[in-house]
């Protein structure tokens, strides 16, 4: 097959153009059934000396008359050492206790010590075995209070959604 240009060839390049961003429409804060969706769920970790890892994995829900799609992203936190509110993070409304409660299953896995970069060790939760629980959830729907959160004046990231708390299943008492 043979092609034929006709007309004028012009050029583009980067030189003095910006990049776009798609612009999203958040979720008003609210109450919203919430699906937990793994295929993409994975162990990371921050890139600070003293970062220990995290679990993340999305959620999605719709809103409006016009069922807008939304996704949250969460991370799961493993510190098991008590922070400024006298709590744990995987115990708090927005971590593994708080999906566990609204998922109505039960949570149990092992705690390691590890080591950071920095040579800081702490107890935290198997980032193996949170990561195998959160799977066993995939496609299954529960209740979560999202909030927006705004950025920082001058940030180059969009404001976004995030889950202020899961809502314990079989009532609407949060956690």
């Amino acid at each position: 097959m043979s092609e034929q240009v006709t007309g004028e060839t012009r050029m583009v390049g980067s030189s003095g153009e910006s990049v776009s961003r798609p612009k999203f429409q958040l979720a008003p804060s609210g109450d919203y059934q919430l699906k937990i969706q793994t295929e993409k769920a994975e162990i990371r970790c921050a890139d600070g000396d003293d970062s220990v890892p995290y679990v993340s994995f999305r959620v999605t829900g719709t809103f409006g008359d016009e069922a807008k799609k939304f996704s949250v992203f969460p991370m799961l936190r493993l510190k098991t050492k008590p922070e400024k509110d006298g709590n744990a993070a995987w115990k708090k409304g927005n971590q593994a206790l708080g999906l566990a409660r609204a998922a109505g299953v039960e949570f149990s896995v092992p705690v390691i010590d590890y080591t950071t970069r920095a040579g800081n060790t702490y107890e935290i939760l198997d980032p193996h075995a949170v990561l195998q629980w959160l799977k066993g959830l995939d496609g299954q729907e529960v209740q979560g209070h999202i909030k927006n959160q705004k950025q920082p004046a001058g940030s180059t990231y969009p404001d976004k959604n995030e889950i202020a708390y899961f809502i314990e299943s079989g009532n609407n008492n949060a956690f």
